[in-house]
């Protein structure tokens, strides 16, 4: 099984998007504007293809010591505890189940256990500082700058916000496809409209455990490759 860290493995298209100079962000007036983080993102998705498009939502929520990309049938939420270990649910909501990867676990995968600046930024921040710096505006009394480049093959325009370490529009190019992402509006947690869900009515399956688990709806989805996630 191989996790894919959040949003870095979501491309999208957003039609008919605006140019970046009449773009605004919508904050709400819950959010201070000296410190944007620790709230709610609201992301636009659109996986676009041809003349075929599949409108989507994500929410991001950061805190000190919790990161989640919430979508409707998937949500990654990633704990940090006060040594600053990270452990990793993947939750499924149709099936009111989760699986929890330990640090432990990241080695079994072979994986190294992820950096939380990184878990949060949904963009390689190592790629970014390979791009070049080709502009710079102000959004919604937030600076933005622009980074513009090439990775693995991709035309790449990322537009970043500086106050909140994060791109508010994310552009992947090739002779094939345009996929675009695009940051819409940013809640603070007291009134954020996304209920967040609750563990205490999700049946929780450590990864050691899923060999032991086989006859769960959710893990036999998995094996057959219909759960919409990753498979072991």
């Amino acid at each position: 099984m191989k996790i894919f860290y959040g949003l870095l493995v979501i491309l999208a298209l957003v039609e008919n998007a605006m140019a970046e100079d009449s773009v605004q962000l919508a904050i709400s007036p819950m959010v201070s504007k000296d410190n944007l983080m620790g709230n709610y993102l609201d992301y636009r998705i659109d996986i676009h293809t041809g003349e075929r498009s599949d409108p989507k939502e994500l929410v991001l929520r950061r805190k000190h010591d919790l990161i989640a990309y919430e979508r409707s049938e998937i949500s990654d939420v990633w704990e940090r505890n006060s040594v600053g270990t990270v452990s990793y649910l993947q939750v499924y909501h149709d099936f009111k189940a989760y699986i929890e990867y330990l640090p432990a676990d990241f080695n079994v995968l072979e994986q190294a256990e992820p950096e939380w600046e990184q878990i949060g930024a949904l963009f390689d921040l190592k790629a970014l500082e390979s791009l070049e710096v080709t502009g710079h505006y102000v959004m919604s009394e937030q600076d933005v700058t622009v980074y513009e480049g090439e990775l693995e093959g991709l035309s790449v325009t990322v537009h970043w916000i500086m106050s909140l370490n994060l791109p508010v529009r994310l552009e992947y190019r090739s002779e094939d496809i345009v996929q675009v992402m695009v940051l819409q509006s940013l809640f603070g947690n007291e009134d954020a409209p996304w209920p967040q869900w609750d563990s205490t009515k999700y049946f929780g399956i450590d990864f050691v455990d899923m060999g032991d688990n086989e006859s769960h709806p959710l893990i036999q989805a998995l094996n057959a490759g219909q759960a919409g996630g990753h498979q072991h």
